[in-house]
């Protein structure tokens, strides 16, 4: 499943991209070298790279300077970027950008963000989804949606857990959230070999469906299941589950094959909730990395061709018309300090951003922590979730 991913490397020591250039070569990935020229224009030297990779980066070279790109599948992404980064007399700087498939999460199935509710509450939102929701015929289920779902949600998952891999085995600095789930993947990894061994299509096939509103189709007790792991943000106990349970069958009494399945809805669920919250940690790690390729952009502008400088800063408005918080905040981060660049950034920044830049930084630093919190939680729910004895709890 290895994905491919472009290194640049940028250089003012022409020695230094000659030994690089040949090291490219013996290493076999495609490559391309961009100068400028004297009138400005710039010099293109292409071995295989692809046009658009090129297109990408030339706008973004000085006089007396080189650019050096080279493109490569991501377990060889870790060699190429050590050849890009270890010629120096002045140390060169180097980037990764790994190919990124980030897709949007549909907002009716966004993770809830609300705060947790009391349980008090909790019941009576397990009454009220009872009272709500119509309930089907075993049979009318639609064919395998939520075993597809599940596998569509695990290989997206592998699929960010490879790139956050490459990015950290090329030197990246990774945030907690990352860590995180690089750290937690095993766990992942078996609980899905675990609902796939213990839920047969058979099986799934016989249980009651709800009958309408976003989940109809889907089985009744994947619906609770949803329910109950909003309700508590993603963290909850054996005994959160019993109560959820036991308010919803005052109103409509579940099969036994519906609560067995329980424990296992609950962690497709969870699963499902880790991957649409990895798909926010992978979409901040990819604007990080470009805040600090632009951060680059722009204080070598300022401090060798202060001419380009304006012109940058007009690119990377084009580039990013909407910038996100996340963006802005480690774009400022990184020029802490550098008015002379500020000056220009701050009001680009301040006009894109709905409010104020203090305080859209302030919400971005909420989400982020919120969303961190979500996502420990949601793994440690699901380790404690196969430690619990469910033929005890539900005899």
């Amino acid at each position: 499943m290895s994905h491919r991913g472009v290194g640049v490397g940028f250089y003012l020591d022409r020695e230094a991209v000659s030994t690089v250039l040949r090291q490219l070569k013996s290493a076999r990935c495609r490559y391309a070298s961009i100068s400028r020229s004297d009138d400005g224009n710039p010099v293109i030297h292409n071995w295989g790279l692809r046009r658009e990779h090129v297109a990408r980066f030339d706008r973004w070279c000085i006089r007396n300077e080189t650019i050096i790109i080279a493109e490569t599948a991501g377990r060889s992404l870790g060699p190429i970027l050590e050849i890009l980064r270890q010629e120096a007399s002045s140390p060169p700087v180097a980037f990764l950008f790994t190919s990124r498939r980030v897709p949007e999460v549909p907002e009716s199935e966004a993770l809830d963000r609300t705060p947790a509710r009391p349980d008090a509450l909790a019941d009576e939102s397990a009454g009220r989804l009872a009272r709500t929701r119509g309930t089907a015929a075993p049979g009318s289920i639609r064919g395998a949606t939520l075993l597809r779902r599940l596998t569509d949600s695990t290989r997206e998952l592998e699929r960010i857990q490879e790139t956050l891999a490459d990015s950290v085995r090329t030197g990246q600095a990774a945030t907690l959230a990352a860590d995180w789930l690089l750290d937690n993947a095993y766990i992942i990894e078996g609980q899905f070999d675990d609902v796939r061994r213990n839920l047969p299509r058979k099986y799934y096939e016989k249980l009651p469906v709800t009958a309408d509103g976003p989940m109809a189709g889907l089985p009744r007790i994947y619906s609770i299941a949803s329910e109950l792991v909003t309700d508590t943000e993603t963290r909850f106990d054996r005994d959160q589950v019993i109560a959820f349970i036991t308010a919803y069958q005052k109103v409509s009494p579940l099969t036994m094959g519906e609560l067995w399945a329980m424990p296992l809805m609950l962690r497709l669920r969870l699963i499902e909730a880790v991957q649409k919250l990895a798909v926010a940690v992978e979409h901040r790690e990819y604007e990080r990395e470009l805040a600090d390729f632009w951060a680059n952009r722009l204080l070598t502008a300022a401090r060798q061709d202060p001419k380009r400088l304006l012109p940058f800063v007009s690119l990377l408005a084009q580039e990013e018309p909407h910038p996100s918080a996340c963006l802005a905040e480690q774009l400022i981060a990184n020029l802490y300090d550098e008015e002379s660049i500020l000056a220009y950034v701050r009001p680009w920044l301040e006009s894109s951003m709905e409010g104020t830049l203090a305080a859209a930084i302030q919400q971005e630093r909420l989400r982020q922590s919120t969303d961190q919190i979500a996502l420990s939680d949601a793994i440690t729910s699901l380790r404690q979730l196969s430690q619990i004895d469910w033929r005890v709890t539900f005899e």
